[in-house]
């Protein structure tokens, strides 16, 4: 028997302790819930821990049994937070290092870290820390991607699907929020317009044409979602100010929210996971990236809309500052509000 078939069957029969380092984006550590999830299923006496910045905490907080916050932003305090960070995963002793992040830091942590057992992906700058590199395969979604990481301990799932359980207090004040703006569950769309990136941005005039469509034709009322930076954003597509709440949710009060609309509209972007994790209806508009990258399930619950036939798109698999052609976004014009309005109807 190898080693790591030896280290599974401990893992199954006797438990064990494994470390999850994702430190990107929201939407890359809510894309990691697969794998824990599958990590209980199928090793129910493991003993799971997450390590994450401390802003997407949140998503994990219910999942695992504990949660180690790497600050890898604060660059004034980014050695002392370095050094600590270490030292928690050495006081922690880990059989097994997941590594779902390619990064070259992360990838680095799990070796200073003296963790014995370290999985990831063969592509990317810290697979040189890596005992074990598993192929990533591009054309994946990623969270049956990042479930290729477990065949080395012989747990083989490919069906996973990312999980957010809000907690009641979340519910609750979505429910008293709902009522306040005189919604009803199910009958209202949710809209994130922002990213970081412009090139993934639909036009906020479209996204106004469209909420005065659905709010027109078929009584839908709309809010808008999105971080502070969003707000004036979400100001120029709400036709009540009352309805954009940008910057004044939770990531998980959000995710709420979505759950208990008809549908969510976005672009590539984080929320279009969050309505994945809590299985809503939801509209993903594609510009300068690609569902081909593996960020987008294959479900019906998704529909993807994007220009297909246009020769420079994908022109990246990030998103750019601006449209590299100076063409003002054509990927994204050409989808019109009243193309959008139809894919949607089946859902009111």
């Amino acid at each position: 028997m190898n080693d790591l078939a030896a280290l599974s069957n401990s893992l199954r029969n006797d438990g064990g302790r494994i470390l999850i380092i994702q430190t990107a984006f929201i939407g890359d550590v809510i894309l990691s819930t697969s794998l824990i999830g599958t990590l209980r299923n199928h090793l129910p006496k493991v003993k799971i821990t997450a390590l994450t910045i401390p802003g997407n905490a949140s998503i994990l907080e219910n999942q695992v049994d504990t949660i180690i916050k790497f600050d890898k932003h604060d660059k004034k305090h980014l050695k002392q937070n370095w050094i600590e960070t270490i030292l928690k995963i050495r006081d922690s002793k880990f059989d097994v290092a997941l590594i779902p992040h390619r990064s070259f830091r992360s990838g680095l942590l799990a070796n200073r870290g003296n963790i014995p057992v370290r999985i990831g992906f063969s592509k990317g700058s810290g697979s040189i820390f890596h005992t074990t590199k598993i192929k990533y395969e591009k054309h994946l979604y990623e969270c049956e991607r990042n479930l290729k990481l477990l065949e080395p301990l012989e747990v083989v799932d490919s069906s996973g699907l990312p999980l957010l359980i809000p907690a009641e207090s979340d519910n609750r004040f979505v429910m008293a929020l709902i009522r306040k703006l005189g919604l009803k569950p199910g009958k209202y769309a949710v809209f994130a317009p922002g990213s970081i990136w412009y090139t993934k941005r639909w036009v906020a005039e479209y996204y106004r044409k469209l909420a005065g469509l659905l709010q027109k034709e078929k009584k839908i009322d709309t809010v808008v979602v999105g971080g502070k930076e969003d707000s004036d954003l979400g100001n120029d597509i709400v036709i009540n100010r009352e309805f954009n709440l940008s910057g004044k949710l939770s990531l998980m009060q959000s995710a709420a929210l979505i759950r208990d609309s008809a549908f969510l509209i976005a672009g590539d972007s984080a929320p279009t996971h969050l309505a994945t994790a809590v299985r809503t209806n939801q509209i993903i508009i594609f510009g300068s990236t690609s569902p081909k990258f593996g960020f987008a399930p294959n479900i019906e619950r998704a529909k993807i809309i994007e220009v297909e036939d246009l020769w420079c798109r994908p022109c990246t698999n990030h998103g750019r500052k601006r449209c590299p052609l100076w063409t003002n976004l054509k990927c994204m014009r050409d989808i019109t509000p009243e193309h959008v309005f139809r894919n949607v109807e089946g859902w009111i």
